[in-house]
């Protein structure tokens, strides 16, 4: 199952970033789990880590969608 989540985690990486389709959701959404489940473990307080979780997905959402935008017209991502 793990590899399954990879393998998909990586088609979506790919489309993203070649222009194919917006997957801005679902990588921001994995940088957030990953994120929050670090400082989980590091023993933040619940408040704290889930203030964390949320601006790491919302920053991550809006550069990865401006991202493709800027891939879409035909403008340099870097």
């Amino acid at each position: 199952m793990t590899l399954g989540c990879l393998a998909g985690l990586e088609v979506s990486i790919r489309e993203h970033l070649a222009g194919y389709r917006p997957h801005s959701t679902v990588l921001a959404g994995t940088a957030a789990l990953l994120v929050g489940t670090a400082t989980f473990l590091l023993g933040v307080p619940a408040a704290i880590d889930l203030g964390l979780t949320l601006m790491v997905f919302l920053a991550a959402s809006l550069g990865l969608t401006r991202a493709y935008q800027r891939h879409r017209r035909g403008a340099s991502c870097e």
